[in-house]
This record gives structure tokens, C-alpha cells and sequence, in this order.
């Protein structure tokens, strides 16, 4: 799609793209992620996750009374490139949403890269990369597009594959709080993504990486499922094991 066609497509915001606004507005007001005047980049993988988050952050700006800026950073591997095409629509999307976008190509294999890669060591340097420009432009802000199911896999994950009851934070801080990883759509369910991503034509451009079906993440994904069979508000139970008790006035529904 063209920059018109995409801010052609985000002047009205139906009530179900609204819902999904608000419901990533309470995770940021809940943990207190940012306030104004701040600078946040946007890791941009171009799935589905991240391209929901420069949506969700970039219409909400419009009409809060708090202004905020914005950058979508995208590490795009040499190993797998995106084609043109795919590149485009990122731009036309971003522009649509008047976001700045930077693409940095980068091998997937770090420099001290000598054993198996696996999808965390993929993860990690990513990340670096992510951190290292966000140190360069005087960022301290990176917002994710992980989501409550993403929380409450690693729940699962941490316990069964480490012994550890851990949750992934909301907000985590790095250097000593030079740089804040921050995770605004923390009480969005990917289902409710995944129907965003297809009533706007989101410019998915995933890669085909042959390491993606391995992802532990990947297999827990099923497991997770068969909890909501159990009891369809089982991730938001677990949400409300580890954060509202520091957050008793705003219960999870």
C-alpha cells in the first residue's frame, strides 16, 4: 500500500482498533512507561507484534494531551534481506503514521559467534544492536511488541525449563537504568493483534528463518492454549499473579 492509502485507512479509528488502542494506553499507565517529552524507539521486526505497537503508540499520540516522540528501528539481516517491496511498505507505513524509520543492516552471527546459533543468540544480538544505537542517539526508551501471552509463556517457560517463577517485567531496566526495555501492549492478548493486523493490512515481512519452528517460545505456544481451554481468562490470571498486587486499583478484566 502507498503512504495516501495506509493514512487513508488510519483517519477513522473504528471501536475494535480503539479497544486495542486503550487497552495498550492502561499497560503504559499502569507501569508507568513514559511520560512526555520522552523519546522511544520502536524495535521494528516488521511482524506483526511490532508493526501493532507503531500503530497502537502513534494514533494514541494524536490525541493525548502528552507528547511523546518516536523512532522505528528495524536491524534487518543480511542473511535475510527484505526485498524492496517489503521495504517500501514498512516506509509507507511508518511515514503514514509519521514515524521516523531507520534500517540498519547487520549479520545475524555476532563477531564472537563460534558456537550452535539458536533463536535466543539471534534475540541477543539483535538487541545489542538495538541498544547501541538507542546509546548513539541519546535514546533510553525501547519499546517491544511483546504481548500478554508472550508474559505468560515465559512464565511457563522460566518454571518448567529453568525452575524459576519469573515473569518477563513490563518494564526492565539495563545499565543501570540507561536504557528501559519497555512493553506496552503487556495486557493485549495476540488474538487481538492478529485480527488488527488483517483489518489493516499491516505490512507483515517476516523472515523465513529454518530456526523459527525450534523457538522454545514456539512449543510453549500450544501449552498455553490448552490453559485457556481450561479457563479462557488463564492468561490474565497469571498476569494478576505477579503484577496486581502492586497494582490493586487496576484489575485486569
Amino acid at each position: 500500500m502507498t503512504e495516501a492509502e495506509y493514512r487513508e485507512l488510519f483517519a477513522k479509528v473504528p471501536p475494535r482498533l480503539m479497544r486495542f488502542i486503550k487497552k495498550t494506553g492502561r499497560g503504559i499507565n499502569q507501569h508507568k512507561m513514559f511520560g512526555e517529552n520522552d523519546k522511544i524507539i520502536i524495535s521494528l521486526s516488521a511482524g506483526k507484534d511490532s508493526l501493532a505497537l507503531a500503530l497502537a503508540l502513534a494514533l494514541r499520540k494524536k490525541w493525548l494531551p502528552v507528547d511523546y516522540q518516536l523512532e522505528a528501528v528495524q536491524v534487518d539481516w543480511t542473511e535475510y534481506p527484505m526485498s524492496e517491496e517489503q521495504s517500501q511498505n514498512i516506509r509507507n507505513f511508518c511515514a503514514a503514521l509519521d514515524i521516523p524509520y531507520t534500517a540498519i543492516k547487520e549479520s545475524m552471527f555476532p563477531g564472537d559467534y563460534k558456537d550452535d546459533f539458536n533463536c535466543y543468540r539471534c534475540s541477543r544480538n539483535r538487541r545489542r544492536i538495538i541498544f547501541n544505537y538507542a546509546a548513539e542517539k541519546g535514546y533510553r526508551l525501547i519499546a517491544t511488541g511483546h504481548h500478554l501471552d508472550d508474559l505468560s509463556e515465559t512464565v511457563l517457560m522460566n518454571l518448567v525449563l529453568r525452575g524459576r517463577l519469573e515473569p518477563m517485567q513490563p518494564v526492565s531496566e539495563f545499565f543501570d537504568g540507561k536504557i528501559t526495555v519497555i512493553r506496552p501492549m503487556c495486557l493485549v492478548e495476540e488474538k487481538e493483534i492478529i485480527r488488527i493486523t488483517k483489518e489493516f493490512q499491516l505490512p507483515v515481512a517476516e523472515i523465513n528463518c529454518p530456526y523459527k519452528t525450534l523457538n522454545m517460545r514456539y512449543k510453549f505456544k500450544p501449552i498455553l492454549r490448552e490453559f485457556v481451554q481450561l479457563d479462557k481468562h488463564a492468561k490474565n490470571h497469571i498476569y494478576q499473579a505477579f503484577f496486581d498486587k502492586k497494582n490493586q486499583s487496576n484489575k485486569v478484566l
